[in-house]
């Protein structure tokens, strides 16, 4: 093999060890990453409103119930002109047919007693579903001596505000000739991205530039046997 077929195949070799980063940029390119979805379950929480009647028929209440299967937590607060305001924290459980509501009062958060008062934490309340949202029942509180009825309907959701949605803005229109130029740099540059320029496009162009410069240097041989 003469010095100019080798001067060739080693230029061939180094276009070729300089295209295998790209080939590797399109086998090795990543996927999208998928988003971890981690099920868990949130208490669904409603408000009510009521009248309760005992010891003090003036008073309000205000009732949070917070629901996660069948357990129950939230805050209950009293209210009235007569004998003061509290908030205490509660919790309990619906039947199984979720029916009644059987619950007691657990802290007393808050207390601001008037006229002489003693406001007290309840020890057990029982409220029966007497309609989609409305229950009632009775509760008792051993410590003020204190039993009575309590009604309470549920306080709609308040509707959802709409969405704002932002307009997109307008796709950029690249024009032909600039399209044609980014694909030519992009398989002159090895580029790794999907669709500009192909490994086996270009590792077939460097073969027949082998064979090209091989036939050449023969050809240029046999001219200067015949000479």
């Amino acid at each position: 093999m003469s010095r100019r077929v080798w001067i060739a195949a080693l230029s061939v070799g180094s276009l070729l060890h300089a295209a295998a980063p790209c080939a590797q940029g399109f086998v090795r390119e990543a996927g999208p990453r998928r988003a971890l979805s981690l099920d868990v379950p949130t208490p669904r929480c409603e408000l009510w409103r009521g009248d309760i009647h005992g010891n003090d028929p003036t008073a309000s209440i205000t009732v949070r119930l917070c629901t996660e299967g069948a357990r129950v937590t939230g805050t209950f607060a009293w209210s009235s002109d007569e004998s003061g305001s509290d908030r205490r924290s509660l919790e309990g459980a619906w039947s199984a047919d979720g029916a009644v509501l059987t619950a007691r009062d657990t802290a007393m958060l808050e207390a601001t007693p008037r006229h002489g008062w003693t406001l007290c934490t309840a020890d057990s309340y029982a409220l029966r579903r007497v309609s989609p949202d409305r229950l009632e029942g009775t509760y008792v509180s051993s410590r003020c001596n204190d039993r009575g009825n309590l009604a309470m309907v549920r306080v709609p959701d308040a509707p959802a505000k709409p969405a704002e949605t932002a307009s997109a803005p307008a796709a950029a229109v690249i024009p032909p000739a600039v399209l044609s130029t980014h694909h030519t740099r992009a398989s002159a540059g090895c580029s790794a991205s999907p669709g500009l320029g192909g490994a086996s496009s270009s590792s077939w162009a460097v073969v027949g530039a082998v064979a090209l410069c091989a036939a050449m240097a023969r050809r240029r041989g046999d001219v200067k046997k015949a000479a």
